[in-house]
């Protein structure tokens, strides 16, 4: 599998101290054997019965809601560009209320399963699947103790807002690249909490910003490195969504929890009417909200 999606990123002068801690990092001792799950089962079981029925991603929906799905579907169009992906397999790890699998499969070909070691998330999976009438597996299982089946079975990949929850952020790396085959393709998303997203969540609901481990640009490009696999592009994606945020706890307070909705909401919707309008909104390391990485398992 090749792609022409340019790792210009990967190729910019990094900061003074970049250097240094990049050789220190993989120069460091022996890797920890089990990572530490920082969120647990039990928390996306609680967050899972939270959560309604959904639909597959649409990239032709042009409202401004839709905004961050558009941008999403064009990092992954040019991540595929040249690739003939129509009946490649694809994995999704942390698949719980998956509206990607669907849009994998309907927008890109791809033959499309899932695991995650919800239930519940697993149930909700599989219902969206069949609602949007895409054939697919979902698997109950904790990615690190996988079905024998799926180890090196997949050509791609890809997870939305798992590997941040493990520590060390390699050893997740590592047991996500079991599943590719030889040269196959990663895709790890994760938030951007080293900016300012980090810090609203803190004040927000520092125990929801406990379970995530701090990931930076260079910091998920070592991590990659570190765990046999080759970094193709890692950027950050998408000026500003408010979105990611997590205000659950404060639901009981219903007025303030309103006026925080409509701050997110609000603050969202202005950053993304930038980005698409007047060109002044670009991604970057404090306000982005996610990092967006394609890598390569190094054979």
């Amino acid at each position: 599998m090749k792609s022409n999606l340019t790792p210009a990123v990967l190729s910019e002068a990094p900061p003074p101290h970049a250097a240094r801690d990049r050789q220190n990092l993989l120069a460091a001792g022996p890797l920890q054997p089990v990572a530490l799950d920082l969120a647990g089962e039990q928390y996306w079981q609680r967050n899972w019965t939270r959560i309604n029925f959904r639909h597959a991603i649409n990239p032709r929906d042009l409202s401004l809601g839709n905004h961050v799905n558009r941008l999403f579907h064009q990092w992954f169009v040019n991540a595929f560009r040249g690739i003939d992906t129509a009946g490649l397999s694809l994995l999704e790890v942390g698949c719980g209320s998956s509206e990607w699998l669907p849009y994998l499969a309907k927008e890109f070909g791809f033959q499309v399963s899932g695991l995650d070691y919800s239930e519940r998330g697993c149930a909700l999976a599989s219902e969206i699947l069949s609602a949007e009438r895409v054939a697919g597996r979902v698997f109950p299982a904790d990615l690190f103790s996988p079905p024998k089946e799926l180890l090196g079975a997949f050509d791609v990949v890809v997870s939305f807002g798992v590997v941040e929850h493990f520590s060390p952020t390699e050893e997740c790396l590592r047991a996500l690249r079991r599943y590719l085959k030889p040269a196959g393709r990663l895709v790890s998303v994760v938030p951007n909490l080293s900016g300012l997203m980090g810090t609203l969540q803190y004040f927000l609901d520092r125990e929801v910003r406990k379970k995530h481990v701090i990931i930076d640009r260079e910091s998920l490009v070592i991590a990659h490195e570190r765990a046999s696999l080759r970094p193709l592009c890692c950027e950050y994606q998408i000026f500003l969504n408010l979105g990611v945020l997590n205000a659950e706890r404060w639901k009981e307070y219903s007025s303030l929890y309103w006026l925080i909705e409509r701050v997110r909401s609000a603050g969202s919707k202005l950053a993304w009417l930038a980005e698409s309008h007047t060109g002044l909104g670009k991604p970057n390391s404090w306000t982005s909200p996610y990092i967006f990485c394609l890598a390569e398992r190094d054979t």
